[in-house]
C-alpha cells in the first residue's frame, strides 16, 4: 500500500521520510499502524480532498492537506486551530 506521511514520523522511519512524502510499505499491520497513529493517509486521498471544502474534512484530511502543501501546523491540534492555519495561508 502506499502511504502519504501527514506527519514526520518517529522511530524507525524518522531518518527515510518526512511529512508529504509518499512510500510504497507492503506489510499491512504497519500501513494500518501508520494510518491509525495520525502519520500518514492512503494514496489518494488527499487527491480527493482537492474538491472538498476544508470546513468538511476530518482531522486526518486536514493534516494530510497541509502535508502534502508543506504547511507547518506548529502548535495546532485541534480541527478550528488547523483551520485557522490553513486559511491564512
Amino acid at each position: 500500500m502506499r502511504i502519504t506521511f501527514t506527519k514526520s514520523p518517529t522511530g524507525a522511519f524518522k531518518l527515510m521520510y518526512s511529512a508529504g512524502d509518499t512510500a510504497d510499505i507492503k506489510d499491512e499491520k504497519l500501513c494500518r499502524a501508520i494510518i491509525d497513529s495520525g502519520y500518514g493517509v492512503p494514496e489518494g486521498t488527499t487527491d480527493s480532498l482537492e474538491a472538498k471544502p476544508l470546513e468538511e474534512m476530518k482531522l486526518p484530511e486536514l493534516k494530510a492537506w497541509a502535508a502534502v502543501r508543506n504547511i507547518d501546523l506548529g502548535e495546532a491540534t485541534k480541527k478550528e486551530d488547523i483551520l485557522r492555519v490553513l486559511k491564512s495561508h
